[in-house]
């Protein structure tokens, strides 16, 4: 797991190309993605923003390249045997949970731990 920013003040167009091609070349698991906001008494505050609709535009570019990793990684999982963990499971059932578009996992069992599928 790692964090994008799209939109610190200062980035260029060529930064937030080099930060695609970082992500792409390291290829995280997950990217937790967010738009620049600035913080009140922070020194990124008083710098010069990025325009909202380059901010935007960067935001769905990170957007399509995590929505990309996530159906690589979905479709490397499908039909595998997975663990599954259930902080609430009270008693043996059959669970279901959502982890990504379109990807769901089926858990079977009791206790904190389940095996399950894809």
């Amino acid at each position: 797991m790692t964090d994008a920013i799209a939109g610190f003040p200062g980035e260029e167009e060529e930064d937030f190309a080099a930060t695609l091609e970082l992500l792409r070349r390291a290829a995280p698991a997950a990217v937790n993605r967010s738009r620049f906001s600035p913080r009140p008494g922070t020194a990124a505050a008083l710098m010069k923003p990025v325009p909202s609709s380059i901010i935007g535009e960067r935001a769905a570019r990170l957007n399509d390249l995590a929505a990309a990793w996530r159906a690589r990684i979905i479709a490397g999982l499908w039909g595998a045997a997975l663990a599954c963990w259930w902080p609430r499971l009270r008693a043996p059932a059959r669970w279901w949970r959502t982890t990504a578009p379109g990807a769901r996992w089926t858990c079977k069992g009791s206790g904190r731990w389940a095996s399950g599928s894809m």
